[in-house]
């Protein structure tokens, strides 16, 4: 077999590999199935059969549910496997699963371009590490925007390096770097800030050239949706909600005392800016602790392993020494780039903001590997390398697709399409479901009975679509056929015949008691704990028991 027809036959068992660990019960783990995902797959199946959102807004460029505003185009490009497969957890996942698969590849091809790395096994051994990264890994089994806008940056990217002689390819790259903006908003701020870079980097002598000046139109063509949108709520308001802006003006108040306003201001914010940044190139927080927020990270398992923080160091080190210093100052910026939306956000390690930044990180641990194995005790490293690999599969496995699932089932929403199932099967009763400390549940009811889009329409008045992009207001409490989505109203709901649906502290035995209500149903997670309990009224033994006169008894009690 010839060298090249092995490479090759290696890359497609490394795509496999990685296809497999992305699709494996890729609509049973996560376990469950959040509302943003929901929100996601229910608008595109509302677009596939209505051209309009849950609102009935036609194709808008935002998608306001939960007023959100996020950006549309993983809904839009979803519509293909749910008129596939239909509308299921498979369906709505499978775009991520496929990109991420596809990822793999095109992540092999950028190390190809950006001549760092020469040998052809470490390029392979790093489409292998990027196949298994826990981080790229875990966006790519649920219905993340974010993971869309990865694959469009790493495709733009890749198209840009191979564009040598082929003008063509430039003006893909940059299309596709525009339409990544409609993918994931934070990559508004990648996006725009990457194009004049690219523009730079292509022409430094002649910037305002022909072809230079037909790229930044088609950039910017393609952004005409959004400059239209521009000052509208519905641009600014996810990026002004997640700004530490009350942080900040904590940290000036507190040093105005001896500075003046227009200095306290901007150090607060330096102040807050890097220690952000910082956390994200933070060893501890790569590889072992990981993200804080329990829906986006996995139990025992840092976004990378363990191991790569000996090749993590070792990369940065001679990447510092590199001679070629246009490679190293391109890998470094590209780094600060991509870190740049999560740093200005609140939220102390967003591996979802920060998701981007996976790939650049993996370059400089690949090429870390690289000059480990060229050092004097190369065969001990290759050693190394021989064990602590094929254990990452073991260490992955284990948190993944056996400790996950069982653990973080109900923060991804376990039970709630087993309480819309179960609903179903009462279709005389009427049902409350509380919503005091639950997210909105009405989505997941939309979602898994498959309602028409028509009728959902049909709740809200032609005003909010007219101010679609302007208004601000927003309600999780419905009613929709024989379900009401709402808090529970003690004084005037047990006086009604219905089934009050709530978690264990919604509803506790007391209340049960005293409000004559019998249990129906009770969903448990995987750990046995009680996720959603149903109980039936009794208004007319409630009523008998009440010594006083009451309004709401007059039906029962004659």
């Amino acid at each position: 077999m010839k060298l090249i027809n092995l490479k090759n036959f290696v890359l497609i068992i490394i795509v496999v590999v990685g296809a497999l660990l992305r699709f494996y019960k890729l609509s049973q783990i996560p376990n469950g199935f959040y509302i943003d995902e929901a929100a996601i797959g229910y608008n595109s199946y509302s677009l596939l059969k209505t051209g309009e959102d849950e609102y009935g807004k036609s194709f808008p460029i935002f998608l306001k549910s939960f007023n959100a505003y996020s950006s549309p185009l993983y809904a839009y490009l979803s519509t293909i496997p749910i008129a596939l497969f239909g509308l299921n957890v498979f369906s709505v996942r499978f775009l991520s699963a496929f990109l991420g698969s596809l990822s793999i590849l095109i992540f092999y091809g950028i190390l190809g371009k950006i001549k760092i790395i020469k040998k052809d096994y470490i390029r392979l051994l790093g489409a292998f590490i990027f196949a298994i990264s826990p981080w790229n890994i875990f966006f790519s089994r649920g219905a993340y925007e974010a993971n869309l806008a990865l694959f469009m940056i790493l495709l733009s990217f890749y198209l840009f390096l191979d564009e040598s002689k082929k003008y063509w390819k430039l003006l893909l790259s940059i299309s596709v770097l525009s339409l990544s903006t409609y993918a994931y908003q934070a990559n508004r701020l990648i996006s725009f800030t990457l194009l004049p870079l690219i523009i730079v980097k292509r022409g430094r002598k002649d910037l305002l050239n022909k072809k230079n000046i037909i790229a930044v139109l088609i950039f910017c063509v393609i952004q005409i949706p959004q400059f239209v949108l521009l000052f509208t709520p519905a641009f600014r308001s996810r990026a002004v909600g997640l700004f530490y802006m009350e942080q900040i003006l904590t940290q000036t108040q507190k040093i105005e005392y001896f500075l003046p306003s227009f200095i306290a201001y901007p150090l607060s914010f330096a102040r807050e800016f890097f220690a952000q940044l910082v956390a994200y190139f933070s060893p501890r927080n790569l590889f072992w602790e990981g993200d804080s927020d329990l829906q986006r990270s996995i139990p025992e398992l840092g976004v990378f392993y363990p191991w790569m923080v000996i090749p993590y160091l070792v990369g940065i080190f001679s990447l510092f020494r590199e001679k070629r210093r246009e490679i190293s100052i391109g890998i470094f910026a590209l780094a600060f780039l991509f870190s740049l939306p999560a740093a200005l956000t609140r939220d102390p390690f967003s591996t979802l903001r920060a998701l981007p930044l996976s790939s650049v990180l993996l370059i400089i641990i690949i090429y870390g590997i690289d000059k480990m194995l060229l050092f004097r005790l190369s065969l001990l490293w290759k050693l190394y390398f021989v064990i602590t690999i094929p254990l990452s599969i073991v260490f992955l496995w284990r948190s993944y697709f056996v400790l996950f699932p069982n653990e973080r089932a109900v923060i991804w929403g376990y039970g709630q399409e087993e309480l819309i199932m179960t609903i179903k099967r009462y279709p005389e009763k009427k049902f409350i479901i509380d919503q005091t400390r639950t997210k909105p549940l009405y989505i997941q009811y939309l979602f898994f009975t498959k309602y028409e889009p028509e009728k959902f329409h049909g709740l809200f008045s032609e005003n909010i679509r007219k101010n679609y992009y302007d208004s601000l207001t927003f309600s999780k409490d419905y009613e929709i056929e024989n379900i009401r989505f709402s808090a529970i109203d003690w004084e005037s709901d047990i006086y009604k015949e219905q089934i009050i649906v709530g978690d264990d502290l919604a509803i506790s035995e007391p209340q049960a008691k005293e409000h004559f209500l019998d249990k129906v149903f009770e969903i448990n997670d995987p750990q046995g704990n009680i996720v959603f309990i149903g109980f039936e009224t009794h208004p007319y033994e409630k009523c008998k028991s009440i010594s006083f006169k009451n309004d709401k008894c007059d039906v029962y009690i004659q």
